[in-house]
């Protein structure tokens, strides 16, 4: 339960609560309170997944989260800002990749879409 409580902590909690407004992200994004949260959820993988060679459900918990975080934020600061917010992060971007190329997830017909970009004014403002 702790390590769910730390995905919660640090992408709900943390990103989410800081994704509205551009200079806020920034902030939250490069302070300090970020790269304590996600070392926090890095530390936890054993590796390659949360508690060694077969996905579990944290795995599964976190790579929704990414998943989510990816979309919508991580992946349009990247493109846009040239932020990669994930570079120090590898056993946690292993598992969002390897979960990615599952035929579960790249097969899937059901009717969910994932959640749109942040806004461009938001990126604007991440300055």
């Amino acid at each position: 339960m702790q390590f769910c409580g730390d995905i919660v902590d640090t992408f709900e909690g943390g990103v989410g609560k800081n994704n509205e407004d551009g200079a806020a992200l920034k902030k939250f994004i490069e302070g300090d309170r970020f790269a304590r949260l996600m070392g926090n959820v890095e530390r936890g993988i054993v590796g390659p997944y949360y508690f060694g060679e077969e996905p579990s459900s944290v795995d599964f918990f976190l790579f929704s989260h990414l998943d989510w975080r990816t979309s919508n934020v991580f992946g349009p600061l990247k493109e846009k800002k040239d932020v990669d917010v994930m570079a120090s992060y590898p056993k946690m971007l292993a598992i969002y990749t390897s979960l990615c190329a599952t035929p579960g997830y790249q097969n899937y017909a059901g009717g969910l879409s994932k959640p749109g970009p942040i806004s461009d004014e938001i990126l604007a403002a991440y300055a």
